[in-house]
């Protein structure tokens, strides 16, 4: 119990961390110094951004459902989702990602990655069927945190984008299993 609510604190401050980033933008940006900028910029191409459709996913029958505590790396995975979105969004605008940017990604996905490291085994524990897609999604989310450290390791602009985009579909997969599962 004290490990899910220290869980769920930290959950909780990744969130809180990720919206006050994404409203005060990349810290180590300089903000425009003047008012009159006059520019003439060439259209950009922005990296198609992947939308999940609805599996309708449902528990077989006298199964679950669960306590959220069951499903941990959705809570670390929203967080680095959200605390990461400005950092996209720069890159999406073709501007370079700061040092300090890239150490925030280097030094706040590792703590994520190790916290939902054991969800497959949660799943286990509390005895979610084989044939759930959450584990197989769990599998997928991890796999997507470590590349976006991996390219946030490698400060790649371009593969950071297409790991960001593999994370929102892996979160958003997660969590709706987590829905299913907590739901029943």
């Amino acid at each position: 119990m004290v490990k899910t609510a220290q869980l769920a604190v930290v959950g909780t401050a990744l969130v809180l961390g990720g919206l006050l980033t994404a409203c005060t933008g990349d810290p180590g940006t300089a903000g425009p110094t003047s008012t009159s900028v006059t520019t003439s910029a060439a259209p950009t191409t922005t990296a198609a951004t992947t939308t999940t459709t609805s599996r309708n996913l449902a528990l077989p029958p006298g199964v679950g459902p669960f306590n959220s505590a069951v499903c941990v790396a959705n809570l670390y995975a929203s967080g680095v989702v959200n605390g990461l979105i400005p950092y996209l969004n720069q890159v999406k605008k073709g501007r370079p990602i700061s040092d300090a940017g890239w150490q925030d990604i280097q030094t706040t996905l590792p703590d994520a990655i190790a916290s939902s490291t054991p969800q497959r085994g949660l799943l286990q524990q509390f005895g979610v069927p084989a044939a759930f897609p959450a584990y197989q999604d769990s599998d997928d989310l991890l796999a997507a945190m470590n590349a976006v450290l991996d390219a946030g390791k490698a400060k790649d602009a371009a593969k950071l984008a297409q790991a960001f985009d593999r994370l929102q579909t892996a979160s958003a997969l997660f969590g709706e299993d987590c829905g299913a599962l907590t739901r029943g």
